[in-house]
């Protein structure tokens, strides 16, 4: 399966010289840090007395609060068994559609699921059922 882009959604940069102000953020709206973490306790020095953190705080950097596990390109090998299953599987799955459309085309006339060509259109738009071909009759 493809990964998405980490732009996707995103608008190209605008070419237009008109807007060489930068914009002020606005002050509605979700804050930059939504969808962050703060850094686990973990990650600070336990060692350092309350005296140091009252004279130098440490400045807290934001982690994702979702750690992506998408294996890199390449890293993820691809077992030959796995793909032979595959493929069998694959290839009673074309046989069965075959089968399916041959049967609709026998016993119908014509394959409903296939694009209406020149040779592939209902025998007749009426029904053998329908009341206005019993009149006609």
């Amino acid at each position: 399966m493809g990964t998405q882009s980490a732009t996707a959604g995103m608008l190209p940069p605008s070419d237009s010289d008109e807007d060489d102000e930068p914009v002020p953020a606005k002050k509605a709206g979700q804050p930059a840090t939504a969808g962050m973490l703060p850094p686990s306790s973990s990650d600070e020095d336990d060692s350092s007395s309350e005296e140091e953190d009252e004279e130098k705080p440490k400045p807290r950097t934001l982690q994702p609060a979702v750690v992506s596990s998408k294996p890199k390109k390449g890293e993820e090998e691809i077992d030959p068994e796995q793909a032979r299953k595959d493929l069998e599987r694959l290839e009673l799955t074309r046989k069965k559609r075959e089968d399916d459309r041959l049967k609709r085309i026998r016993d119908e006339g014509w394959d409903r699921f296939a694009p209406v060509t020149d040779t592939n259109k209902p025998p007749d738009l009426v029904p053998a059922d329908h009341p206005s071909r019993k009149e006609a009759a």
